[in-house]
């Protein structure tokens, strides 16, 4: 009788789905359709319809159920030709301008599909106007692009390029649903230099969006997004508007009164005779079901084409010492006494980095070591960090210069002039180094090949580079400040090498898309809750709402890097004005960062880090580096509520889903105030299953959440400012794995492995186990089973069962691999 009943639960676990999927697959994508006429080109795809009018100009975009997306959109140039000081306007809408178009098959790296080009003749500047269509068979969006050839013999400068325009004026529009005032749309970054200010604004205000936005209809479901996945050269705006006695009606929806995708240059970009110039390449996607699924789509585009190789390297974990009592006070022996506490308390749990600040060189501008402060130089301070098992790190602004710096005054011709906005806005005391000058480019290639390979450091992050966008011009005349920009940055990476994490604090964050490793979300955090709001609001919220807000440029573009939390150590206050930071604000931080898999850093001394300090910051180390987590409310709530994270370990798959109470809170109806608040856990939103069975424990509540169906939810009571992970799991039919109280995943950084046997009813779980921790497992165990022997390589553990909940606990006393039995018996 037990050998039978073991084949049957054999049978039942070969036949039953053991493995939760990530998101839910996807229908199969239909192949293109192309049809073409005398007056137009039709184009379909399973996500839209696309119909370009061959004697407007114009094209029109329609849903798969053949409602508007887009009408009468068109593309616009602005030239200035030379000796000329006023842009000359080009639309390819209207006027009577002979339009040449072909249509043609292509293969590129991301895909196949069928390409569509459009010719425009302009005899009065002498130059051909293109704008450039990709349709892919197995992608959901298509690109757009413009290009401008001189065929004169005169040169011509491109002030701006819009692939898409729509306007009310012209008939045109974006259209989502009956009433473009209920939108939401995701900015991302504002008015080019307050890039930190990421908004989610509703359909009534404007939008003047950095690089991409994200636009969401909360009565059809539908989405759109628009950005620009290449950034080698221009600024970078998608804006847009809404007034009800401005708007075209059509098919009792109402569209946005205008949609501009703008790629614009600064100082203007030359296109000398006989030669051409091209935009940057558009991305739009419809989606019918979801706006994340665009979001998405469109890191992913972003990514796959600037790709930085971040994948490939540890994600850093450190401190930074500028926001501790240290401040600018920085010596060899502070910064190694701080790096011996770390590597007692936090090294073998996945603390990586140890950065220092700014404040260990003569000046800005004058890198080498303060011998006052650093007397073995910083080759000597890195090879002690280094043999602490740290990989060194460093902080520097290599293209802000002191005034009062020998590099100042023996290279005065390698600075670039400020604009009117540059003097304005950048210290008065710094000048700005000219990448594009030879000279002043091999000094900053030899920094680097210093920094890198002869002091050792491979974590540099890289400060206030922004200011180099505010030149007036350059000592190449033909470099946009966008093109300066980025060669001052490939000349730093390839210096460094490509095994060298660059951190950067790029405003706006696309001008390092590619380059970067890492990139810093917004402003310096300090150790408030940051319930202010605008666009110079600073602390813990502000920076964690844009850690949510460009969640889906994570793990696709770069890491990202939200700054630092505060644990509340006594050093705060007297640094900050009094402000200090309490453990419960740090744990709510440290779980939106974590569960997001990004840059984990610290603004206090190691050295003045007490145990219950240490033991929090532990539970987010080392970093989940296989993906983030996406914001499921990030439309509906100023703050998310909940963060779902899909983790990937030991064979299995699972959800860990992060609920918050971020005390004062906005939904579109407007402000919520703190007070205690039910966040329901939804598996539609996680994508579950709907005919499946799940179960879920909380990491931090230490509590069992029960049984529920994939299309019902769960739901958590939260205090203000109080956290739970939840890990969803799809229910088996024997004792499973549940989770870990190691890391706030719950098992996705130290579990390597699960195993059932169904004929031996033995779960063998193996654990990457770190010293000095007391581990336990949760596991859940199904009626009629029965805990008959637990061991952990090969040691007794406690077991303790209530209900269909059974812990097991250890205490580690050193690093190692350990593997957990757990040997049941059924009736």
């Amino acid at each position: 009788m037990k050998i039978s009943t073991r084949l049957v639960f054999l049978l039942i676990v070969c036949l039953f789905p053991c493995a939760l999927p990530a998101r839910r697959a996807t229908a199969a994508p239909q192949p293109l359709t192309v049809t073409e006429s005398a007056a137009a080109v039709r184009i379909k795809s399973a996500h839209y319809e696309f119909v370009l009018n061959l004697d407007q100009g114009i094209w029109d975009v329609q849903w798969p159920d053949g409602r508007p997306f887009l009408r009468k959109a068109f593309a616009t140039w602005r030239v200035t030709p030379q000796g000329e000081t006023d842009a000359v306007s080009v639309p390819s809408a209207g006027g009577a301008r002979p339009r040449k178009h072909e249509v043609f098959a292509f293969l590129d790296p991301w895909g196949k599909g069928r390409a569509l080009n459009i010719g425009i003749w302009d005899a009065a500047l002498n130059a051909r106007f293109e704008y450039r269509f990709r349709f892919y068979d197995d992608l959901p969006y298509f690109t757009v692009q413009c290009a401008v050839e001189n065929r004169g013999t005169k040169s011509l400068r491109v002030a701006d390029m819009e692939p898409l325009r729509a306007e009310a004026q012209r008939g045109g529009g974006l259209f989502l649903g009956a009433d473009p005032a209920r939108a939401r749309i995701l900015e991302n970054g504002h008015k080019l230099y307050m890039d930190f200010w990421v908004r989610l604004v509703s359909g009534t205000e404007p939008v003047n969006s950095n690089w991409n936005a994200a636009f969401h209809d909360p009565d059809t479901g539908r989405s759109a997004v628009l950005g620009f996945i290449t950034m080698e050269s221009a600024f970078l705006q998608v804006r847009a508007s809404y007034q009800e006695n401005d708007s075209v009606a059509a098919d009792s929806w109402r569209g946005f009164s205008t949609l501009r995708a703008v790629s614009s240059y600064q100082p203007e970009k030359p296109v000398q005779a006989g030669k051409s110039w091209q935009s940057e390449v558009l991305f739009v996607m419809p989606d019918m079901k979801s706006p994340f699924r665009a979001l998405e789509a469109f890191g992913e585009a972003a990514g796959a084409r600037n790709p930085s190789g971040f994948e490939t390297k540890p994600i850093p974990t450190g401190w930074n010492a500028w926001a501790t009592s240290l401040h600018h006070g920085l010596t060899h022996r502070n910064m190694i006494a701080n790096a011996k506490s770390a590597t007692v308390s936090l090294r073998d749990f996945g603390m990586r980095t140890f950065q220092i600040d700014d404040g260990w060189m003569i000046a800005h501008g004058d890198w080498e070591a303060d011998p006052a402060r650093f007397p073995r130089g910083m080759d000597g301070v890195a090879a002690e960090i280094r043999g602490m098992g740290f990989t060194p790190g460093i902080w520097i602004q290599p293209f802000c210069v002191s005034v009062d710096s020998a590099l100042a005054r023996e290279h005065p011709d390698w600075f670039a002039p400020k604009s009117k906005q540059g003097q304005e806005l950048s210290p008065k005391d710094w000048l700005l180094l000219d990448p594009t000058h030879p000279e002043a480019a091999q000094w900053l290639r030899d920094l680097f090949r210093r920094i890198s390979h002869d002091w050792g450091y491979k974590v540099i992050k890289i400060d206030f580079i922004y200011y180099l966008l505010l030149a007036e011009r350059y000592h190449d005349p033909d470099a946009t400040a966008v093109e300066a920009f980025r060669r001052g940055l490939r000349i730093i990476r390839e210096a460094a090498g490509e095994d060298a994490f660059i951190i950067l604090v790029a405003v706006p964050t696309y001008t390092g898309a590619g380059i970067a490793d890492g990139m810093r979300l917004g402003l310096d955090i300090t150790p408030d809750w940051g319930d202010d709001e605008g666009y110079l609001a600073q602390g813990v919220k502000p920076m964690l709402r844009n850690l949510a807000r460009r969640y889906y440029l994570n793990h696709r573009l770069w890491i990202s890097h939200p700054d630092m939390f505060y644990l509340g150590s006594p050093e705060e206050p007297a640094r900050w004005e009094g402000k200090q930071a309490t453990l419960a604000q740090a744990r709510m931080y440290g779980t939106a960062v974590a569960l997001s898999g990004a840059i984990t850093k610290i603004g206090d001394q190691f050295l003045n880090l007490n145990p219950e300090q240490i033991d929090l910051l532990r539970r987010f180390l080392p970093v989940y580096s296989k993906a983030g987590a996406r914001p499921v409310d990030l439309f509906e709530m100023q703050y998310p509520q909940v963060w779902d994270l899909s983790v990937d370990a030991g064979g299995e798959q699972w959800h860990a889903v992060g609920v918050f109470n971020w005390g004062r809170n906005r939904n579109p109806e407007g402000l919520v105030e703190a007070t205690d608040t039910v966040v329901a856990v939804s598996g539609e939103d996680l994508e579950l299953d709907p005919g499946a069975q799940y179960i879920a424990w909380g990491f931090w509540s230490d509590r069992f959440y029960g049984q529920f169906p994939g299309s019902g939810q769960i739901q958590a009571r939260l205090a203000p400012i109080e956290t739970d992970v939840i890990a969803i799991h799809r229910l088996k039919p024997h004792p499973q794995f549940l989770s870990t109280n190691r890391h706030v995943t719950q098992g996705g950084t130290d579990i390597e492995s699960i195993s059932w046997d169904p004929l031996s009813l033995t779960l063998e779980i193996r654990q990457k186990c770190d010293s000095i921790f007391p581990y336990a497992l949760t596991v859940h165990v199904p009626d009629g089973f029965k805990l008959e022997k637990a061991a952990a390589g090969g040691a007794t553990v406690q077991a303790e069962q209530r209900g269909r909940i059974l812990r097991v606990r250890r205490q580690s006393l050193f690093s190692n691999t350990v593997v957990w039995t757990l040997e049941f018996s059924h009736p």
